[in-house]
Order: C-alpha cells, then structure tokens, then sequence
C-alpha cells in the first residue's frame, strides 16, 4: 500500500484514458472498447469492485485512492462514471442494533427514544415504524466500520430492509433504526455510475453511495420486529 500512496502522489492529474473501464463495460455502454486500463484507473476498479462485492475496503478506504475519486468526479471525461455526492436529495441507512446503542447513533437519550418508540404499537392495528424523529447529529463512523465508510442508499425501500428485518430471533433488546441524513451532511462516493459494468448490476437497487467520514444525520424512524412478545 506505501507503493500505491507514492504511486498516486506522483500523478499530476488521473488519466482514465479516453474510456473508463472499457473492457469491463458491456457493449452498447458508451464506455465500451478494447482500451486497456491505465494503472490507476485499475486501482479505482479495484476500489469499486471490492467493496461492491465483498464489502472489502482495502482500496475505497485509502485515502490517495479516494483522492483519485474526487479528481476523476470532477473531470467531465469521467464524471458520468467516477462521481461524488448523491443523485438523491435525501440519503438512508438502515441498522439493526442493541438499544444501549441508540444515544451513539442518533443523539436521542433515552427519554427522547421512549417518546419515538411510543408512537409505534403492538396492538391492533399493527404500527412497526414510528414516526418520524427530527434529530441533529453528527455520526461517527462506529462499531466495525470499514476505514471510516459507512454505506448509505437514496432508496428508502433498499435501507428499509436492513432496519426492518429481525438479526437475532432470541434478542430481547434488538431495534431497527432507519438514520436519514441530507447529501450536504457529509462526503460521498457515488456508486451508481459503475453498476451497469461486468459482475457489479447485482445489487444496483440499493443505490448505494458510501460516506467518507462523519456524517450529519437529520432524521431517524425506529422499527419493531413482527414479533410481538420482543417489544419493548
């Protein structure tokens, strides 16, 4: 990785030559051809395509690699391609986590949860997902995060999924938070100029974008498992 940041350093500007992953790209894509990838264009590859399929921050997470992003996002060779920010005016992640975590996540104290969690009911008729909570905070990436990247969708339905669905059949303290933040709330990775390369459509509806550190979170809704005996 010391040859990567020294290799990268040395660059004057990031040459992706006149097509971007050319070919990876399949054919009808305005990117495809036979050009071969340029040595950091092969890196920025790697970056996407780790992280899309393995969740592998190993290049995504350093930071000339991130660097190459932004030169590369803001050169109107390559933009429809590498970008930056969100297409989305409203950004989401969805977490299921242990209650104890919620003040970390989302700057409510416990008062301030009871009160969202109240809104919710066990009861006829069946009301999982509170209302909505207005909130300002900033997140630190926590827990197991990648090289401070977390990962954020502009589709609400695809964060919905990760808040709502049950990790731990037997927890008794088990919550989903959907965390809502706006594009201006922190730095992010675009990755829905790449979908449509070689093996990366499989999970193009999470619309994923990935944030590079801190990020200002705006809003939060709370789920309950379909599991009535677990509720708080």
């Amino acid at each position: 990785m010391n040859l990567l940041r020294e290799y990268i350093r040395e660059l004057l500007e990031v040459d992706l030559g006149d097509k971007v992953f050319a070919k990876k790209a399949p054919e009808g894509h305005p990117h495809h051809g036979d050009e071969e990838d340029t040595d950091i264009e092969g890196m920025l590859w790697s970056a996407f395509s780790n992280w899309i399929r393995r969740n592998d921050a190993e290049y995504l997470g350093n930071e000339e690699v991130q660097n190459a992003i932004r030169q590369a996002a803001d050169d109107p060779r390559y933009s429809d391609i590498i970008r930056m920010g969100a297409d989305s005016g409203t950004l989401y992640r969805g977490l299921r986590v242990a209650d104890w975590d919620v003040e970390k996540l989302t700057g409510l104290d416990g008062e301030g949860f009871w009160q969202a969690m109240k809104t919710t009911s066990k009861n006829k008729p069946f009301k999982p997902v509170s209302d909505f909570t207005t909130v300002d905070h900033e997140l630190q990436p926590w827990g197991p995060i990648k090289k401070g990247l977390t990962s954020w969708s502009s589709n609400k339905q695809a964060a919905e999924k990760f808040a709502s669905q049950q990790q731990d059949s037997r927890s008794t303290r088990e919550v989903g938070i959907l965390l809502v933040a706006e594009p201006s709330g922190g730095e992010f990775i675009d990755m829905s100029g790449v979908y449509d390369y070689d093996g990366l459509s499989r999970v193009k509806k999470e619309a994923e974008v990935v944030s590079i550190g801190p990020v200002k979170i705006t809003g939060v809704y709370f789920y309950q498992p379909d599991r009535k005996r677990y509720w708080h």
